[in-house]
């Protein structure tokens, strides 16, 4: 689920001047460079601290906003200065989850054990609820007592924390999700080779547990899962990589919750998301060693796939990733990257808006520093927030986690 926020005085400044796409729909071999033009953008920090200062012990990790964009989840490391003094550590012990309200600066502890201490946490995999009162998460082999180790928790604010599974020995969790209506929480899990894996649904108002994939993998007749599920705000409709049984094709597959039914795409693609109504899935398809398409394809059954856009095999692309999409589709984001051997490799962040065929670049927090990449739009589409890196082999300082404002970016989002 979810992004966005504010903090007490920390909003980071309106910056004017910055380069970005222009409004007019670009021809579909156009390069993100083309069409540039000047127009002001505000960013907020994200990873920082009650008070406004910048996360200090590095190695942050952005997880998701909720649904109602107004907290960040994060994991960051127990001696940073965005963990709660009172659970601080004076030396790195692994990941704590903590959550920030964007509007007021608050910070609190997340990863929790039963009995309200504090939980070392996997970094990787864990989720907010729509309106950032409810979190799951897990331990993967981190947790520091072996009891706690494999485990996978529910925590409400209001009722507490409870445990919901336990890995077997050598499992890691791959995906952990919260529907938005609060009742789902589904997660995937493979071992420590990753043959053997499972996705698995939890009725949070029932108790029950169904698993949904289960490929016990003997090198015969067995199915295979990867990469997912990318799983729909509802919890019913989840994306992932699958095959049948040894020797059968793998497809992009989505899986209906309520039925079980699988429905294999026409298409693969080398990186892929799930809008989160589920009702579409936009993939990137590499055909040459350059040339690229962005293309998008109904979860109906029988659905064709439609290009978006084309980078071509002369153009300067070495990589295009889709990163995510709002609620209905509309707006898709992605990355894309230069292999111009001068500029190797430059990054942009970019917004494609499915309807009108327009397309930005988002603008950077730090032009000509370092480049935001993997957007990740906000439910109501007002945000989208973005990571830092830096330029090729350069090193430009510490790096943040910003929300850009889309107003005024994109026409018609306001």
């Amino acid at each position: 689920m979810g992004n966005p926020r504010k903090t007490t005085a920390l909003l980071i400044a309106a910056i004017t001047g910055i380069a970005t796409a222009g409004f007019a729909a670009q021809p579909a071999t156009a390069s993100p460079q083309e069409s540039e033009a000047v127009s002001p953008a505000r960013f907020t920090r994200l990873d920082t601290d009650a008070t406004g200062n910048p996360e200090s012990a590095g190695g942050e990790k952005f997880i998701e906003l909720s649904g109602n964009s107004r907290y960040a989840l994060f994991a960051v490391h127990s001696n940073s200065n965005m963990v709660p003094e009172q659970y601080r550590t004076d030396r790195e012990l692994g990941y704590l989850l903590v959550r920030k309200d964007v509007r007021t600066g608050e910070i609190i502890l997340v990863s929790r054990k039963e009995d309200g201490s504090p939980l070392r946490a996997d970094w990787r995999y864990s989720a907010i609820g729509w309106d950032g009162t409810a979190f799951a998460y897990s331990t993967g082999d981190s947790g520091l007592d072996p009891a706690d180790r494999g485990a996978l928790f529910h925590h409400d604010l209001e009722s507490g924390v409870r445990r919901i599974a336990t890995m077997p020995e050598r499992w890691v969790y791959e995906v952990v999700d919260l529907s938005a209506d609060g009742r789902w929480l589904t997660w995937a899990g493979l071992d420590d080779v990753g043959s053997d894996n499972q996705i698995k649904r939890h009725d949070l108002v029932t108790g029950e547990t169904s698993t949904l994939i289960a490929c016990d993998y003997n090198w015969v007749d067995t199915c295979w899962r990867s990469h997912g599920p990318a799983v729909s705000d509802d919890g019913n409709t989840m994306l992932f990589r699958y095959r049948e049984k040894r020797g059968a094709p793998t497809s992009l597959t989505v899986l209906d919750a309520t039925t079980g039914t699988l429905t294999a795409l026409p298409e693969n693609g080398s990186t892929f998301t799930l809008s989160p109504d589920g009702a579409w899935v936009f993939y990137v398809v590499q055909s040459g060693q350059y040339r690229f398409e962005l293309k998008k394809v109904s979860t109906t059954p029988g659905a064709v796939p439609a290009v978006l856009r084309t980078w071509e095999e002369d153009s300067t692309t070495w990589y295009v990733g889709v990163s995510s999409a709002n609620p209905t589709g509309r707006l898709v984001g992605h990355t894309w990257s230069d292999r111009n051997p001068d500029t190797f490799a430059q990054t942009r962040a970019l917004i494609h808006d499915r309807e009108t065929g327009e397309q930005i670049t988002l603008p950077a927090p730090r032009p000509g520093v370092a480049f935001a990449l993997s957007p990740n739009i906000s439910h109501d589409s007002k945000l989208a927030v973005v990571d830092e890196r830096c330029p090729w082999v350069t090193d430009c300082g510490p790096l943040g986690t910003y929300a850009v404002s889309l107003r005024g970016l994109l026409p018609g989002h306001n």
